[in-house]
């Protein structure tokens, strides 16, 4: 086993200073970031995500997605077209 592997990092976090523990935080907000952006950018490049897809892009917020909805039903409602509706939530 290597030393790395027998490592534990809640053991080493309490050795940690309240800047140290902030630098932290950053650092994996960072992290974060960049690995998010990346995904976004793989998974537009490759055609896993379309157009309709919410919650995953800029201007695509889950928000986004319930007003879309609901514009959709009215619409729907107004020219008194049958709507079904199965909402699944993971």
């Amino acid at each position: 086993m290597f030393e790395w592997e027998s490592l534990k990092v809640q053991d080493h976090l309490e050795d940690l200073g309240a800047d140290q523990k902030t630098e932290l935080k950053w650092s994996c907000k960072q992290m974060e970031h960049i690995t998010a952006g990346y995904l976004r950018q793989a998974w537009k490049m490759s055609g896993w995500l379309y157009e309709g897809q919410h919650g995953f892009g800029p201007g695509y917020s889950c928000e986004s997605q319930v007003v879309t909805v609901c514009q959709d039903i009215a619409d729907s409602l107004d020219e008194g077209v049958r709507i079904d509706v199965i909402i699944i939530d993971f």
